[in-house]
């Protein structure tokens, strides 16, 4: 779970950094830049909350809970990028990407309970369908999940050589994923390097790792926070 303490450090954070990175540059010094990556991503397994209904028949209370699972196929998706140099060592840039989240496969838990107040027995059930099982029910990508990444990230770029420039920096965002309730927090942590290929145009790779705030469906799970890795490989210009 995102707490709302590393939250704030985040936003903090940031707006210092960003501040102190405009303030040190001179308009001399500012590079706009433009990438178009390649992103892969893995994303790890997630689930939600136990749903629970009850019901009251007489003297009997039935009640049951359902707790779902999901496990998610490796995504590769295009992306763009865009922001600025400010000085020699620090960029502001603005990321979007679209990936599809597509679901592999689904896990239920299952439990019952019935009680006249006195006397209580209890069932639990599991079970693991498959993408192809799920295809019998509906359309496989009825289960998959879009989702549209919005992030500001701030990178500090590190003097290796005229050539190679390696980095580390952070973002913050917005995801807007299908078939949720609301649009949800995503926090990043990024390194890699750029390699130049010529005075304005280099070479990329970033790995990233991310979390964006649990969800809440149509069906009423409340889901865990979401991570998953991205290996990034970036065409980038600076004009």
């Amino acid at each position: 779970m995102i707490s709302t303490k590393l939250t704030k450090v985040i936003l903090v954070g940031f707006v210092t950094l960003t501040a102190n990175a405009s303030l040190a540059g001179s308009y001399g010094d500012m590079k706009p830049y433009i990438e178009a990556q390649i992103n892969y991503m893995n994303p790890d397994d997630v689930s939600s909350n136990t749903l629970s209904a009850a019901a009251v028949s007489g003297s009997v209370t039935a009640s049951a809970g359902i707790r779902i699972k999901n496990e998610y196929k490796n995504e590769t998706s295009a992306g763009v990028e865009f922001g600025v140099s400010v000085n020699n060592n620090s960029r502001i840039g603005f990321a979007y990407s679209r990936p599809k989240f597509e679901l592999d496969k689904i896990g239920l838990n299952l439990s019952a309970t019935l009680t006249d107040g006195t006397t209580t027995i209890t069932g639990t059930a599991s079970g693991k369908f498959s993408r192809a099982d799920l295809a019998t029910v509906a359309p496989a990508d009825t289960f998959d999940n879009e989702i549209k990444l919005y992030s500001m990230n701030y990178y500090y770029d590190f003097d290796l050589s005229s050539e190679i420039k390696p980095f580390l920096g952070f973002g913050i965002g917005i995801a807007d994923i299908e078939n949720a309730k609301d649009k949800e927090l995503a926090l990043s942590l990024h390194g890699g390097a750029k390699y130049y290929l010529a005075d304005k145009v280099y070479l990329g790779g970033k790995a990233s790792y991310s979390q964006i705030q649990g969800p809440n469906d149509g069906f009423g799970f409340k889901y865990q926070d979401i991570d998953f890795w991205t290996a990034t490989l970036a065409l980038g210009y600076e004009f």
